[in-house]
């Protein structure tokens, strides 16, 4: 096959499609109304939530059951190693006693852990993103010291398009998510971010705060306002999801156009 038929093939990918057709029906095999069943695509997690730590492993326990059953139906295998579980809770909590879920894969006992990656993100077991945030900034950090680099052969300009394509990413992926982590963990971030703008303009006449405004850059809390902003504007304007539109609720004591956006107000 020469490279144009290979470029301009129209053929499509249909493996992740028939993957998603052929684990569509799962979520309807989980009848316990207090575990919610959440996928996307290869992706599949079981959750729960009650005041009793028993009654949470015992319907999440009856449901990995069900889990396993559809496998067996379906000619498909549950890696055990790979499917983990966590138990979410607040860090008084979990300083008070160990926190245990004991659950299994038939004959397999799965494992237990204080934090795991779920669809790019670290979830830890206290919901603090001390884990996320950390491997964050490492990642934004190998890509600072490649700009450092790369403004020694091209413009700001270009520097700018690095910037957008490699470090602005990793600084808001699902920010509307994680942002309400402690100042600490924040400050890590933000000295990353200003770190950034000082590589792209090295004129040590301007501020730092001089050099984000002349590259067109926000302040990283401002950035993430506007991420939680712009989520709101969206559910209210019926532009986000159903799932994320009930999050939110209008307060009848004012008036709608108060809450979201009103191009023609009266």
């Amino acid at each position: 096959m020469d490279r144009n038929s290979a470029v301009f093939n129209p053929n499509p990918i249909l493996g992740p499609l028939l993957l998603c057709i052929l684990i569509n029906d799962l979520p309807l095999h989980i009848t316990s109304g207090s575990v919610n069943c959440e996928m996307f695509a290869d992706d599949t997690s079981l959750n729960a939530s009650d005041k009793n730590t028993a009654t949470v492993q015992n319907e999440l326990q009856k449901s990995m059951n069900k889990v396993s059953d559809w496998f067996d139906k379906n000619a498909m295998i549950l890696h055990p190693a790979k499917t983990k579980r966590m138990l979410l809770a607040t860090r008084q909590k979990h300083q008070l006693r160990p926190l245990i879920l004991n659950l299994s894969l038939k004959d397999h006992h799965i494992e237990q852990v204080h934090e795991h990656r779920h669809l790019g993100m670290i979830i830890d077991d206290e919901f603090s993103w001390r884990p996320n945030i950390i491997s964050t900034c490492k990642t934004i950090s190998k890509n600072l010291y490649l700009l450092s680099q790369l403004k020694h052969f091209v413009d700001t300009s270009k520097q700018k398009l690095f910037y957008y394509a490699h470090i602005s990413p990793h600084l808001t992926y699902a920010s509307t998510v994680w942002d309400g982590c402690s100042d600490i963990l924040l400050h890590k971030l933000n000295s990353l971010h200003r770190r950034a703008a000082k590589l792209m303009m090295p004129d040590l006449s301007l501020t730092t705060d001089a050099k984000l405004q002349h590259l067109g850059l926000l302040p990283l809390r401002e950035k993430l306002m506007l991420n939680k902003a712009v989520l709101v504007f969206k559910a209210f304007r019926n532009l986000a999801p159903q799932y994320l539109k009930d999050l939110f609720i209008c307060h009848n004591s004012r008036p709608h156009r108060d809450l979201c956006y009103c191009p023609n107000p009266e």
